[in-house]
């Protein structure tokens, strides 16, 4: 799908509720079967609706499609985290910056891992590249902090992380 396009698509479906916006991504997937934007579309719809694994599954399913596609791997990067699945959510971040070195986003969110999984130095390294980018400022700063800060809480408190 064109990029242009898929911008509109995702504007439109927004404004519309959660079940209406999935019968058009059901409906645009019946239509474009290999198109992995497509399937982004509705894993992005999944977590509005806070469906977290049908999420993950269009993410991966649009990953299958396209191993390049960089949005899928920083969207269910995401995914994982707001799940607690840091190490995962590492993961799929450090393949998105592998396919897009620029990806602000991407090194942010892995400072955001890195935090929570009390890998400060990383976080900080990572914080740091974010920064570079253009991305990252003093409130995303203070994020990490907090990260950082509940992590080690955390692990002192129950050993680990959910």
């Amino acid at each position: 799908m064109d990029d242009i396009i898929f911008e509109h698509v995702v504007e439109v479906m927004e404004q519309l509720s959660g079940e209406r916006a999935l019968i058009y991504a059901n409906d645009l997937i019946e239509l474009n079967p290999d198109d992995p934007d497509a399937f982004q579309l509705r894993g992005y719809i999944f977590i509005r609706m806070e469906e977290w694994d049908k999420a993950l599954v269009d993410y991966s399913h649009a990953i299958d499609l396209d191993p390049k596609c960089t949005l899928a791997y920083f969207r269910r990067s995401e995914t994982y985290y707001d799940l607690g699945l840091y190490e995962a959510s590492a993961a799929d971040a450090s393949k998105a910056i592998l396919l897009d070195p620029g990806l602000g986003a991407g090194h942010f969110q892995r400072a955001m891992c890195f935090a929570r999984l009390s890998r400060d130095a990383e976080a900080e390294s990572e914080l740091a590249r974010a920064t570079d980018l253009g991305y990252a400022d003093d409130s995303h700063r203070k994020m990490i902090q907090e990260c950082s800060e509940l992590g080690d809480s955390y692990i002192s408190k129950y050993g680990k992380f959910p």
